[in-house]
């Protein structure tokens, strides 16, 4: 999935600096800039590179047996791969089931298709061995996606070290005190 991920995330990157670079041509020569025609082409990279990695065509083919082969073997070597899959025939596509790595790439990348696609997707798997099962109008956004720290973890840890100290202070308050309370007129402190 994160080769995947990868693969999409560097053509997101291409398009948007070709977007740039078109967009600074048309400021330099004083034309006005027509954001849709930037939003057009984004989703059209878009809905081609999930058509790619799950369209059922001659490209999407020579993808899984060569481009994405070939990257999960410089990543991982040849531990991630079967006999089977090594071999140079095997489609990568067999192995795998389409609708959850289609579901994890949206989840990951910020790119969301129609709800209405995702339930006919899930309840006829065949709509994947199409040639082109996207199209722009099944697109619904492309929002920015952020990798995060564990802050809810951190925050949790910090919080029961704090928690943690204040029980101990507590615990050698109590014992200071003679097991007095500080409201049974025990030390406060």
């Amino acid at each position: 999935v994160r080769t995947l991920k990868h693969f999409v995330f560097r053509q997101l990157r291409l398009v948007h600096n070709f977007a740039d670079q078109n967009n600074k041509d048309d400021d330099d020569n004083n034309n006005n800039c027509n954001n849709n025609d930037g939003d057009k082409k984004l989703r059209e990279v878009v809905v081609g590179m999930f058509n790619l990695v799950f369209g059922n065509s001659d490209d999407s083919r020579q993808f899984w047996l060569k481009e994405l082969r070939e990257a999960l073997l410089f990543k991982f070597q040849f531990q991630c791969l079967t006999t089977a899959e090594k071999k140079d025939d095997y489609d990568l596509r067999d192995g795998i089931v389409k609708f959850s790595l289609y579901m994890r790439l949206q989840d990951i990348t910020g790119i969301r298709f129609r709800h209405a696609l995702n339930e006919e997707l899930c309840s006829r798997p065949d709509l994947f061995q199409v040639e082109r099962p996207f199209t722009s109008a099944h697109l619904e956004e492309v929002e920015p996606c952020v990798k995060t720290v564990g802050v809810d973890d951190q925050i949790h840890k910090a919080l029961y070290e704090l928690a943690f100290d204040d029980c101990k202070r507590d615990e050698a308050t109590h014992k200071r005190n003679n097991g007095k309370l500080p409201a049974d007129g025990g030390d406060e402190g």
